[in-house]
């Protein structure tokens, strides 16, 4: 049943429309995670639905009965308790306040009438159902909202969003914020909502679980992809190369900015292929370092390594009163490490990184620092935004180039890549939207003058685009990267290593990125929710390669890399506009052979993975 119709919706600032004539529908049940570029309107189109937002022309149809209930990006301030707040979110919502701050022991008239007024509204059930939604976020019911840090008061706005039970449920990048077992639990919520969920987010693994439809905002237009996020990027990817070969076809008869498009279209292969096999190689590197450390202990990397070691951390404790934070931490981290930082609020992932880079002291132990450290804190680069300066100045003011891995560039060419039209550069930065100025801020990052760059929740506020892009900088980054997220896939595709906070004080170390420690881990405290969104699960009967699998495992990474050479190659073949002249007859050929080494080379990478999960 279709409970929300979209016609012809038109809406912008400013004389200047962020979509025109956008058309949809919401059926009941719908999973529907929206897309767009930062600054596309997605916010904006969540808001028109709550009527909190004007529309310059359109209308939107309505079933009988239809509710809707917004989670905001933003966080504001709050007052009262939890339990004051979520009650806020249902009719009659006032009484249940008032019933749950009064002494029920002590028999009143205004208790009574109190009893008789919510038995007239019938609203047992719903207090019943706001206690278990805030059990199931993890909140006391009792707290003091103005106590609770960002990531608990957005459970306090979903909770209120929840229990008032609408038709349609919209969030604005829920997960914003919250840790993983929290992200875990809101999936689970959702799974179990029974209305339609109209959804923003930047966190693909989130997608991925949740959306059953996709709707994307792209150049004003609305496109439709009743599919999951997995079976969308699957068709995208498709019509990408379909566009690409028409690009190519008519490459000398396009204007500049097509043959932009066309580079970018390229270049996120490429990013995606370099970034995958300079992943792989790191993650190796890491498994062999702990080998090295378990067989003949912590001294001979120091003799080993030498000038290549980051920081080295032997034996540390650090406790916070009677809570123990980092109990007996051995580690290394070499110059180039890539290493993801993860646990549940509260475990001192952010004492954990001061401890490390000397902040604080640790009660014992020892903590030594490679020399030449440069340290560059991520979350004090959007402070660094001159408002009043225009983007371009923003970057390198007074002059038009900026210096990438010792070479020149423009800089308009390089705000390219964060995805600023050559029209903004001369714009204030202070018009920019959350995202924009996200991406602004990691632009002026990669500048910067530093070999160790420390990210806190760098995914935020950023769109899957610039995400992917983040990615690359990160993994390609010739520097040191240890970085905190929540965000699964990012870890996935980032971390040669990953940290893990139980909670207890034990810092546990792993190769790979987030699923790496599910697969490796016997007991976790996450491992219950795990279960409960029915994720796969991997085992495994044997610990060790076989002697022919260990061989195989040696020769993967050339087999992967000469590939991927022969690859690159024929891609480079078919951007020579002179291959059209003299060769175009051979296209089709050249076509089938890229999509048959794509395939092997997908092969050849699970492959690699497969194996890499044995320590030998």
């Amino acid at each position: 049943m279709t409970i929300l119709t979209a016609k012809n919706i038109s809406a912008g600032f400013g004389g200047t429309n962020l979509f025109e004539d956008v058309n949809f529908s919401v059926s009941e049940g719908d999973r529907i995670g929206l897309l767009g570029n930062n600054g596309s309107g997605k916010s904006t189109l969540l808001k028109i639905i709550t009527g909190k937002f004007p529309m310059d022309s359109g209308e939107l149809i309505t079933s009988q009965g239809f509710s809707v209930a917004l989670l905001n990006q933003e966080v504001p301030d709050l007052e009262g308790t939890v339990y004051e707040n979520m009650a806020m979110g249902i009719s009659g919502g006032e009484y249940l306040s008032r019933w749950h701050k009064m002494d029920h022991n002590k028999s009143s008239h205004e208790l009574s009438e109190l009893q008789m007024e919510i038995d007239t509204r019938n609203l047992w059930e719903t207090d019943t159902k706001l206690n278990e939604i805030a059990t199931k976020l993890g909140l006391d019911v009792d707290a003091d909202t103005k106590k609770l840090s960002g990531g608990f008061k957005r459970k306090v706005l979903l909770g209120k969003a929840l229990v008032s039970q609408p038709s349609l449920l919209l969030l604005d990048e829920p997960t914003n914020h919250l840790d993983i077992p929290s992200i875990l639990k809101l999936e689970e919520l959702i799974y179990k909502f029974q209305g339609a969920v109209f959804f923003v987010t930047h966190d693909r693994a989130f997608l991925r679980r949740i959306s059953n439809k996709i709707m994307e905002i792209d150049l004003g237009r609305m496109n439709i992809w009743n599919m999951s996020y997995g079976d969308y990027l699957k068709r995208r990817e498709s019509l990408m190369e379909s566009e690409k070969k028409h690009l190519d076809r008519f490459q000398k008869k396009i204007q500049r900015e097509e043959q932009w498009l066309h580079k970018g279209i390229s270049a996120r292969r490429t990013r995606n292929e370099g970034r995958l096999r300079n992943l792989l190689k790191m993650r190796e590197e890491w498994k062999s370092r702990r080998r090295e450390r378990k067989e003949a202990g912590f001294s001979l990397e120091n003799k080993n390594y030498g000038g290549k070691i980051a920081l080295r951390c032997e034996n540390v404790d650090f406790s916070w009163g009677d809570k123990k934070i980092i109990n007996n931490f051995s580690t290394i981290v070499m110059k180039g490490d890539k290493i993801g930082v993860v646990g549940a609020n509260g475990t001192g992932k952010t004492t954990l990184l001061k401890v490390l880079l000397g902040d604080l002291s640790p009660e014992t132990g020892n903590i030594k620092h490679g020399s030449n450290l440069r340290v560059i804190y991520s979350d004090q680069l959007r402070t660094a935004i001159d408002d009043n300066k225009s983007l371009k100045n923003n970057i390198c003011e007074g002059t038009d180039m900026v210096e990438v891995n010792g070479k020149l560039k423009h800089v308009i060419s390089y705000l390219r890549e964060f995805m600023f039209r050559p029209e903004q550069m001369d714009s204030p930065a202070g018009i920019l939207s959350g995202g924009e100025r996200a991406r602004l801020a990691l632009a002026k990052l990669f500048l910067m003058e530093t070999n160790f760059l420390v990210l806190d929740e760098p995914t935020n506020d950023l769109d899957l685009e610039t995400l992917e892009h983040l990615e690359s900088l990160c993994v390609n980054f010739s520097g040191t990267v240890i970085l905190v997220s929540h965000d699964r896939e990012f870890l996935n595709n980032v971390a040669a290593a990953t940290f893990y906070l139980d909670g207890t004080g034990n810092v546990m170390e792993f190769a790979g990125g987030y699923d790496d420690i599910f697969w490796q881990l016997d007991e976790n405290p996450e491992k219950t929710e795990k279960k409960q969104i029915k994720q796969p699960k991997r085992t495994r009967e044997k610990t060790k390669r076989s002697y022919r699998e260990e061989e195989e495992y040696k020769i993967l990474p050339e087999q992967i890399a000469s590939m991927e050479n022969e690859h690159m190659e024929l891609v480079n073949l078919i951007q020579d506009p002179v291959f059209y002249e003299r060769r175009g007859h051979e296209i089709q050929d050249i076509t089938a052979k890229m999509q048959k080494i794509e395939k092997e080379l997908e092969v050849l990478y699970e492959r690699w993975v497969e194996l890499s999960e044995y320590d030998n």
